[in-house]
C-alpha cells in the first residue's frame, strides 16, 4: 500500500502481509487492527498464511433449463433436480442428468427435504416422498409442507399440525394413544386460526412461527413434550 502527502512531495511504502483478524465492521475504520480489514471487496483470508486472496467464486456442474429446485441426497451423494413442471430428475456432480423422470411432486411448494436411512425424504405439500438411492417412492403419510427427523421419528408439519411417524418407520402413521411407539400429533396455537409459516428443528426444541406473528416452542419429546408461546408480534417487533 502506498501513501503520499497532498502535493506529493514524499511517499511512504507501506506494507501490510497479516489479515489474519479477518473483517470488522463494527468499529470506525481508524480503529482496526492492522491484521483486519474494515472493508474488503471479492477478497478473502487464505488461513494457511494469513494473506488475502481473490474469492475463489463459483462454477456451474450443471446445465439444464427450468430447474425448480435442487435437492442434495447427503446419503448417496447424488442431487435430484426438480423442474417447472415438478418432474425429478437424478443428476451427478459431473453434470449428467437421467433421461427419464423419477416421478413428480405430490404438491406444488417448494421442497424441503431430510437425509434419512438410505436417502432423503421429500415435503412439497402433498404426501412424503422417499428417494432411496434406486428409486422415488411414495409414503402414504399426512400432507407435509415440511419434513425432519427426531427421536428416531420422522416429523411433517402442515397448517397448525406437528405430526411424528412410529419410531422408526416412515410409513407408520396411526395414532394409538395405548401405544408409545405409534404416531402421534400437536398443536401449536390451539384453535388460534392461524397456520405455521416456518419451522426450525433445534438440538431440544422446535420453534414454530405462525401466521399470527405468534412463535412457538415444542419442548422435549413425546410423552414429556409440551408447547408454549415465546413472542408474539409486538415482542418480535422490539427484538
Amino acid at each position: 500500500m502506498r501513501l503520499s502527502t497532498k502535493h506529493g512531495e514524499q511517499q511512504q511504502t507501506v506494507i501490510r502481509a497479516d489479515f489474519t483478524g479477518g473483517l470488522n465492521t463494527s468499529m470506525a475504520v481508524e480503529d482496526v487492527a492492522e491484521n483486519q480489514l474494515a472493508r474488503v471487496l471479492n477478497m478473502e483470508v487464505d488461513h494457511t498464511n494469513g494473506k488475502l486472496r481473490t474469492v475463489s467464486g463459483t462454477r456451474d456442474i450443471l446445465l439444464t433449463p427450468d430447474i425448480f429446485a435442487a435437492i442434495y441426497d447427503l446419503i448417496n451423494g447424488v442431487m435430484l433436480i426438480v423442474k417447472d413442471d415438478r418432474q425429478i430428475y437424478l443428476a451427478d456432480f459431473d453434470g449428467n442428468i437421467g433421461a427419464n423422470s423419477l416421478g413428480r411432486l405430490t404438491g406444488e411448494l417448494y421442497p424441503k427435504y431430510f437425509p434419512w436411512e438410505d436417502g432423503v425424504l421429500i415435503a412439497s405439500g402433498g404426501k412424503l416422498q422417499y428417494f432411496n438411492g434406486a428409486e422415488l417412492l411414495l409414503i402414504d403419510s399426512p400432507q407435509a409442507d415440511d419434513v425432519f427427523v427426531r427421536a428416531g421419528r420422522v416429523v411433517v408439519t402442515f397448517g397448525s399440525t406437528i405430526r411424528y411417524s412410529g419410531v422408526g418407520d416412515e410409513n407408520f402413521w396411526a395414532d394409538d394413544s395405548n401405544v408409545e411407539s405409534a404416531s402421534k400429533f400437536i398443536e401449536a396455537g390451539y384453535k388460534d386460526g392461524s397456520n405455521f409459516v416456518g419451522v426450525a428443528s433445534l438440538s431440544n426444541n422446535l420453534l414454530v412461527i405462525k401466521a399470527n406473528k405468534i412463535c412457538y416452542r415444542l419442548v422435549e419429546e413425546y410423552p414429556r413434550w409440551s408447547v408454549g408461546q415465546v413472542a408474539t408480534n409486538k415482542s418480535m417487533r422490539n427484538a
